[in-house]
């Protein structure tokens, strides 16, 4: 479980009962604790699971301190609803005052991290974008102009749609 739920700092799993996560969160923390990895404080949208860390003699740190929105694997995981989203606030902002340039385009699209796979389709279009920048050989600061700059313009009128998902 391990091997498929650990990705740099964020371990995520879920399952199907709450004695399942709490044996399985139990073990992990074990293995890790074996291993010196440095432990990170759990959280679950199950209170009864929370109460079961609480009350149990386990390794198991709660993030008692966290508003309903966590940070996991470059999502907002929205534990309240069991929900994951992006947080688009800063990219929003700053897409009002890009032009539209090859080096502007790249930017962007470094910005949205996902390893979950969620906008996969959408990141792929800015890749092709990209790669028709490149084959066109426009300068890193020379302004995108025909199809290219109406399809790169389109998909960053897209992307206020991904709060949405």
């Amino acid at each position: 479980m391990l091997n498929d739920s650990l990705h740099f700092y964020d371990f995520y799993f879920g399952s199907f009962t709450v004695n399942e996560a709490f044996k399985l969160s139990s073990e992990a923390v074990l293995i890790l604790k074996e291993a010196n990895m440095k432990k990170r404080n759990f959280d679950s949208n199950s209170a009864e699971l929370k109460n079961l860390w609480r009350i149990s003699n386990s390794l198991i740190e709660i993030n008692e301190n966290s508003d309903s929105y966590l940070k996991v694997l470059g999502l907002f995981w929205n534990n309240s609803d069991d929900t994951l989203g992006l947080d688009l606030r800063s990219l929003l902002s700053n897409l009002n005052n890009k032009e539209c340039l090859k080096k502007n385009g790249l930017h962007i699209a470094t910005q949205l991290f996902d390893p979950s796979g969620i906008v996969f389709p959408f990141l792929t279009r800015i890749k092709c974008l990209l790669q028709e920048l490149w084959q066109l050989g426009e300068g890193w600061d020379e302004v995108v102009s025909g199809q290219v700059r109406k399809n790169q313009s389109a998909w960053c009128k897209e992307i206020e749609h991904l709060q949405n998902l």
